[in-house]
């Protein structure tokens, strides 16, 4: 073996005060080019080549767009309780996961176990209520869900009373396109779509021949009805999307009435988060109809606590086992999880009151 100054040229640079790099000499390494390669050189012009393929989507991702894509159409038009997790699912079908596979699996046990919805519509003013609700941060990188609830009844004198309960004729629920930073926002940005999907309602029923006065819209954010009612003095609240202030415009106008209700009484509440398995057995008959059991309104005692001298609280006599709570007040009261793993179930006694019993009910239940 030759020694190393005979291969590489060196210097002693012991006495060097500096640091030194070493650096070797091209002319002492053999190194051959690859046969047929050339020199890679960028393109003289920068600008970006245009794409003429599109992201190939994986066999996984076009099932799960084809199961959301059959039952929002069914979700939409008679089962509305498979909207919230719809919603969640369209927002991971572009790259689903192991998360997304189980929550598929959920959901169609879901529709195999409450097959056949129905809701029932009953005989009314035929003018336009709306009951809508957000909640904040509930979804991932930061997003906010909105909902609402549209049905039909009759004309009240008073706003604050409620009005007799019928079938839904439109639930918008979906995710906010922005980032809000209060739940005030929030609320307003819900009332705001709300009354902008109530427009070509209110239009389709006059020229049906039904006049509409100021439709109500119920919420449950003190701040937001303040804003839309223009009652309170903005002052941090100016940093808000002034979009949501179109809805303050309709007020004045006369085409809105901006109204506050407590959260527990707003039917809207239910379509913006996820709920346990006792919640959604309870509350189904609140807003779908079952004519093979007993229709329960999971509400009633409520409404007539918190109204008890309003007519449009009373329920009528049942003419048949499937009639009687149906015909009542429908609207949402805080989960029964604190009296334990079990459903409540509202009973008439014979003073035409409700009263509730907590029945317990496994852990095996499946929702969405």
């Amino acid at each position: 073996m030759k020694p190393v100054p005979a291969t590489f040229p060196c210097q002693d640079m012991s006495t060097a005060p500096s640091p030194v790099s070493l650096i070797p000499h091209r002319h002492g390494l053999n190194i051959p080019l690859t046969p047929g390669l050339s020199p890679s050189m960028g393109p003289k012009c920068t600008l970006p080549r245009p794409m003429t393929t599109r992201p190939r989507s994986t066999p996984l991702a076009l099932r799960i767009q084809e199961i959301v894509g059959v039952f929002l159409f069914y979700a939409r038009a008679v089962d509305s309780t498979m909207l919230p997790a719809l919603g969640t699912i369209s927002t991971q079908q572009a790259k689903p996961t192991t998360n997304t596979l189980t929550a598929i699996t959920k959901f169609l046990n879901y529709a195999a176990s409450n097959p056949d919805a129905c809701v029932r519509y009953r005989a009314s003013g035929m003018h336009l209520h709306i009951e809508s609700d957000a909640s904040y941060l509930s979804k991932p990188k930061a997003r906010s869900r909105y909902a609402g609830y549209h049905y039909l009844s009759e004309i009240s004198d008073d706003p604050a009373t409620p009005a007799a309960p019928n079938g839904a004729i439109h639930i918008p629920c979906q995710i906010l396109k922005e980032v809000v930073s209060s739940a005030a926002e929030a609320e307003l940005a819900g009332t705001f779509h709300n009354g902008k999907e109530a427009c070509p309602i209110r239009v389709c029923l006059e020229e049906l021949g039904h006049p509409q006065g100021p439709t109500p819209i119920i919420t449950d954010n003190s701040t937001a009805v303040g804003i839309a009612n223009d009652t309170v003095k903005q002052k941090r609240s100016k940093a808000m999307d002034m979009r949501f202030y179109w809805i303050r415009d309709r007020v004045r106008q006369g085409q809105f009435h901006i109204i506050w209700r407590k959260g527990a009484l707003n039917r809207a509440d239910y379509f913006t988060k996820h709920h346990p398995a006792a919640h959604h057995k309870a509350i189904r008959s609140s807003y779908l109809y079952d004519p093979t059991t007993l229709s329960t309104n999971y509400f009633q005692c409520l409404t007539d606590d918190e109204f008890p001298t309003s007519k449009a609280t009373t329920a009528p006599p049942a003419s048949s086992p499937d009639e009687g709570v149906c015909a009542s007040l429908r609207h949402i009261i805080p989960s029964p999880m604190s009296m334990g793993e079990g459903v409540l179930i509202p009973n008439r006694n014979s003073d035409n009151a409700y009263r509730f019993t907590h029945v317990p009910i496994g852990r095996r239940s499946i929702c969405p």
